[in-house]
Order: C-alpha cells, then structure tokens, then sequence
C-alpha cells in the first residue's frame, strides 16, 4: 500500500489528475483503528498529498483535483491540510461524499481538520 501511494502521489503532485471524480482507497483493519497510535512510526504524519517541495503554491494545488466530488479514505490516512488546501481552492467543485474510517487516533483529522475540509465543501 505504501509503495502504491508514493507512486501515485508524486503522479498526483506534480500532474494532477483533471479528470477523478471519485477516489477511494481502503486498507481496513478494524483493530488498527481501536490503537490509539498508528504503526509504522514512519508514515505516521501522512505521506499522501504531501508535497515534496512546501513551496507549492495555493493556486497550483486547485489544478490537481478539480472534478473530485467522492473520496473515501478506509484505515488510509493523507495530510489533512494539503488536503484542504486542495479542496478549498477549488473552482466551481466540491465534494459530494466524503467517507473516514479506520483511522488510529493519532492520524485522523483534528476536530479544527475536520470542520475545515466540511466547511470548505458545502
């Protein structure tokens, strides 16, 4: 899973993906979600929708999703603020459904995360 996102996301970064509307990705381990620290210490702070360069601009990051209106995220978790950055700076977009399981305490959204992603997304 690791190996599969870091392709996708250094594709996703640097070309963006114009035509998505719908991304899910799953890795649902039920017992993963009840441990209150995520495992691999690595990965912990995200490393999907992390740029490799934190010189990117706002009005690049509106370019890379422009038609996502589903996402679903299973045990998967991204970096919740380039992930806002990405949905708030959308055009005339924004999502549908949006869909957070399995996530260990340490690594789904703050409450602040949360109410910014449903806020920037009516």
């Amino acid at each position: 899973m690791f190996v599969t996102l870091s392709h996708i996301n250094s594709f996703l970064l640097s070309l963006g993906i114009p035509r998505l509307e719908y991304l899910a990705f799953s890795y649902c381990n039920v017992f993963a979600s009840f441990s209150p620290y995520f495992y691999p210490e690595l990965i912990r702070e995200g490393f999907f929708f992390i740029p490799k360069s934190y010189t990117v601009s706002v009005q690049y990051l509106n370019t890379l999703l422009p038609n996502l209106r589903h996402l679903k995220l299973q045990g998967v978790h991204v970096h919740w603020l380039v992930l806002n950055l990405i949905l708030t700076w959308q055009n005339n977009v924004s999502l549908v459904s949006l869909e957070l399981n399995y996530h260990s305490r340490d690594v789904h959204p703050s409450v602040e995360e949360f109410c910014q992603l449903l806020s920037s997304n009516p």
